[in-house]
C-alpha cells in the first residue's frame, strides 16, 4: 500500500507541474518587445483631434519654406514618422520611415515636432501596458514665395 501511495503521489506531483507550459506572455520578459498592435492602441491625450490640433500648432515652417523658396518648386511631401509608445506613454526611437521626396527640412522638422510630444495613454496588451510601434504621416504643402 506504501507503493501505491508513494507511485501516486510521485505521479500527481510529476503531472501538476508537467501541465505549466512555459509562457510566452511573461511580463519580466517582455521590457525589448515592441509590438506592432496592441488590444487596445495608444492614444494621443485629446484623441485624433487633439493630435491634428498639436501638429497643426507645433509645427514651424520657416526652415521648410526657406529650402521650398530656394528650390524655386512648390512641394507637396509626406513625411511618414515612426516612434514607440513606451509603457509609461513617453515617445522614444523617433525616426523618419519614408518621405515622398528629399527635404531635409521637413525631415528635420517632423522629427522635432514628434520628440516634443507630450506624453500618450499607453497601449495594453492582455490588461498590461505595452510598448507599441507608432506611423504618423506628417504633410508638408509649401508654395515658394515670389
Amino acid at each position: 500500500m506504501k507503493l501505491l501511495l508513494s507511485f501516486l503521489l510521485f505521479a500527481l506531483s510529476n503531472v501538476a507541474y508537467s501541465q505549466t507550459p512555459p509562457s510566452t506572455d511573461n511580463p519580466q520578459n517582455d521590457t525589448l518587445t515592441i509590438e506592432d498592435a496592441a488590444d487596445t492602441d495608444p492614444e494621443f491625450i485629446g484623441g485624433f483631434d487633439g493630435l491634428v490640433k498639436y501638429l497643426n500648432d507645433s509645427l514651424r515652417w520657416g526652415e521648410v519654406e526657406k529650402w521650398v523658396s530656394d528650390q524655386k518648386a512648390p512641394i507637396s511631401n509626406k513625411v511618414i514618422v515612426k516612434f514607440v509608445v513606451e509603457k509609461n506613454g513617453s515617445i522614444t526611437h523617433v525616426d523618419v520611415e519614408s518621405a515622398t521626396i528629399k527635404c531635409p527640412p521637413c525631415n528635420k522638422e517632423a522629427l522635432r515636432v514628434i520628440q516634443a510630444m507630450p506624453a500618450w495613454i499607453p497601449g495594453y496588451k492582455y490588461d498590461r501596458p505595452v510598448r507599441v510601434w507608432i506611423r504618423i504621416p506628417i504633410i508638408f504643402e509649401v508654395d515658394p514665395k515670389s
